[in-house]
Order: structure tokens, then sequence, then C-alpha cells
């Protein structure tokens, strides 16, 4: 499945345009079909074809699926609710890598997933409030 960024990059359609023209396909679409089983794009959807992107420690299968348990862990936090796919997925690898000690460019790593070194930084940082929460017992 790709994101609504990557359909808008490879077919130079804006977001904004595609976002509101799929809005309207599920009006047309819940008049027809009743039950409307719509899939979005998820975090998991993207994880393991973003650490591939980023030639991140590729050969490391145990990254991914760590990557992948944190964020089943952590997909329900309210801090998250709203963020984009793109953003916590990015957050997730960026926090799992510093978390073990991986070398990477930041920097290349929010070029790389599409979004700003302020929104990676905003993102890491409410992934170890939540962490740092839940590991204090302190989690609702």
């Amino acid at each position: 499945s790709r994101s609504v960024k990557e359909i808008s990059a490879i077919t130079g359609v804006e977001v904004s345009t595609i976002n509101r023209a799929e809005k309207k396909f599920e009006i047309i679409m819940s008049k027809i079909v009743p039950t409307n089983n719509h899939k979005t794009t998820d975090v998991s959807d993207l994880i393991t074809r973003f650490v591939n992107c980023a030639n991140i420690a590729t050969k490391e299968f145990h990254v991914v699926k760590n990557i992948q348990v944190l964020y089943e862990h952590l997909k329900d936090e309210p801090e998250l609710i709203g963020k984009t796919p793109h953003a916590i997925t990015a957050g997730l690898v960026c926090y799992h890598l510093q978390t073990i000690k991986i070398k990477f460019d930041k920097k290349q790593l929010a070029q790389t997933f599409d979004i700003s070194n302020v929104t990676l930084n905003k993102i890491v940082s409410q992934l170890n409030d939540i962490i740092l929460r839940k590991n204090d017992g302190n989690d609702e």
C-alpha cells in the first residue's frame, strides 16, 4: 500500500486534491456499499520499506522486527493520534536506532521520510516521554 504523499509524488497531483477526492469517493461508496472496510496506510505497512529505503541496517532483521513490536505497543497512545504514518514511522526508526546505538544521519533520515527535522525531533521526544511513562508504570 502507498501513502497519499507517495501517490502525490508519483502522479504529480497535490496531496490536498487526492485527499478531497478520497473523501468524495468514500461518500459515494458508502451509499453503494453500506459497510466501509476502508484500509488506510498504516505505520506497520511502512516500517520495512522505509528502513530499507533509508539503507539502515538492512541486513539486520531484528531492527525491523523490534520497530514493529515497539509500534504495536505504542500505536494507541493519545500523543500519536493525528500524526501521519510517515512521521510516526520516522520517529520509531530514529528512536530505535538511537536506543541500539546505530549511527545514522538524522537529517538524511528526515529527508528520506519526507518530514522536517523539527517534526522528527518532536515525535522522538514524544516517544521518549511515552516510553518513560510506561516504564515507570504511570500509563493509563
